[in-house]
């Protein structure tokens, strides 16, 4: 099983009606989008996290379930529901969240709840990522399962609820520095690392561990890297409606490929070629162009990017 750990909310998601905008509520929450994201592709994925006990969080599980996650490591919480507020212009998401004492704040991470499963992989990262407590919990987590599982990070930056920025770029590097798997957006890259260009940034993580880096693009597609060299991913073409969720649509397809193709394990991440980084990067490209191309974070299910893709797997 992979294990995604991490934040669920509900995205209210500008749309013209009669004349009017109007908000209309997704479940989301990048975390949440990489665990359906893989869900719907196939492979076994679960979610853990802390969720409302309101209708929103019943909207949420109701979303994981009906998309295969399972649900069993999730906890119910009095607390409210986190919402983000996200405004589309050309294509491209602004976001104002309501978060404080929210469900997800409360409790995210629990080590003892795996029992003596390991997970194939621990998928980390977001806004979950900021408050500092809930940091100290996911290193725990990472701690726990790294000897055995293969971790996987995405911060996907929201430097709008970030108070500390010096001390929330140290806390990411020091997880970055525990994981075999980093994928940032160059809007990531940017805000954590000014100026620093993306090769020296792909071998720093490589330096300190990780096989695999990808850096999303929009766009212009994605890079990826591995021991063996780079690959540059084009985006695949689309009629983009929004871009919320694609790159966590990007980074679960990849991790569902990599296992379907056998290759979702420390020594095999390793050893990986160019070759089938490509393959797996095609397929995940396709995945968040389908994503792109509907409102919201709805990621598309294998059927459909084996339509669009071929066998790429």
């Amino acid at each position: 099983m992979i294990l995604a750990c991490g934040d669920s909310l509900i995205d209210f998601v500008t749309r013209d009606s009669e004349g009017h905008t109007v908000y209309e509520p997704y479940p989301g929450g990048s975390v949440l989008n990489f665990a359906v994201a893989i869900g719907r592709l196939g492979s076994s994925v679960g979610f853990m996290g802390g969720v409302s006990a309101d209708f929103f969080g019943d909207m949420i599980l109701t979303h994981l379930s009906a998309s295969g996650v399972d649900v069993r490591f999730v906890t119910r919480q009095a607390a409210g529901t986190t919402l983000a507020f996200a405004q589309i212009k050309e294509g491209k998401s602004r976001y104002a969240f309501f978060d404080e004492n929210s469900a997800m704040r409360n409790w995210l991470f629990n080590p003892e709840a795996l029992g003596s499963q390991l997970p194939t992989a621990v998928h980390v990262g977001s806004i979950a990522l900021i408050d500092p407590g809930a940091f100290t919990q996911a290193m725990a987590l990472i701690a726990a399962t790294r000897s055995g599982a293969v971790i996987s990070l995405d911060p996907n930056c929201r430097p709008s609820l970030v108070v500390d920025e010096d001390d929330y770029r140290a806390r990411i590097g020091a997880m970055m520095a525990c994981c075999d798997i980093v994928k940032l957006s160059d809007e990531d890259l940017a805000y954590l690392h000014p100026g620093l260009s993306p090769d020296q940034f792909a071998e720093d993580c490589m330096s300190n561990g990780a096989s695999i880096v990808a850096l999303t693009r929009g766009a212009d597609g994605a890079i990826i890297w591995c021991r063996a060299g780079h690959v540059e991913i084009m985006a695949a073409p689309c009629e983009v409606r929004d871009t919320i969720g694609a790159g966590d649509s990007f980074h679960g397809a990849l991790l569902h490929a990599l296992d379907q193709m056998g290759l979702l394990g420390k020594s095999w991440l390793e050893s990986i070629g160019r070759d089938e980084l490509e393959r797996a990067g095609r397929f995940a490209a396709t995945a968040a162009a389908i994503t792109c191309s509907r409102d919201g974070a709805n990621p598309p299910r294998a059927e459909e990017v084996r339509a669009q893709a071929g066998s790429l797997l």
